[in-house]
């Protein structure tokens, strides 16, 4: 399961604490009262004794629920590197970089975009091949054409 937060959602600097200590260890602390972590920790016992791992108090039941939510759930934090916002942000929370692959998304030359659509549309039948390349060319301009629009 993933969970997709971006710069726009974060509307007070507070998230961003919460972001980084799941990001850090999966878990965030004061979410919830202890109690109920620890009853969704006892729902994982059956599965932690198959899986061989140590189940016998709340303590390793909590601590096998944190290993099963830091296995299965990832966050997806998208935020523009543009002004100074992306940096402070991951200044004051190392957990942003530190427990993240940063992925930057860079614009695709026209050339590219057309080599690739030409690529996935080789196996599929069309009348000409003047007609596949208008729409691979139609493709790209279609790609190209979001990314002009983003920016706005």
């Amino acid at each position: 399961m993933a969970l997709i937060i971006t710069d726009g959602q974060i509307i007070k600097e507070q998230f961003l604490i919460c972001i980084n200590d799941f990001l850090n260890s999966g878990y965030i602390p004061e979410l919830m009262p202890e109690s109920e972590y620890i009853g969704f920790a006892r729902v994982l016992k059956n599965k932690a004794k198959s899986e061989g791992q140590p189940n016998d108090t709340d303590d390793q039941l909590f601590k096998y629920l944190i290993l099963q939510v830091r296995k299965n759930l990832k966050m997806i934090v998208c935020m523009s590197p543009i002004g100074d916002l992306m940096r402070k942000r991951t200044a004051k929370f190392p957990g942003i970089v530190n427990c993240c692959s940063v992925d930057f998304f860079h614009a695709w030359p026209r050339e590219a975009c057309e080599k690739v659509a030409y690529n996935f549309l080789k196996e599929i039948e069309f009348e000409t091949d003047e007609i596949r390349r208008g729409v691979g060319n139609f493709m790209s301009e279609i790609h190209l054409s979001i990314d002009k629009y983003n920016l706005i």
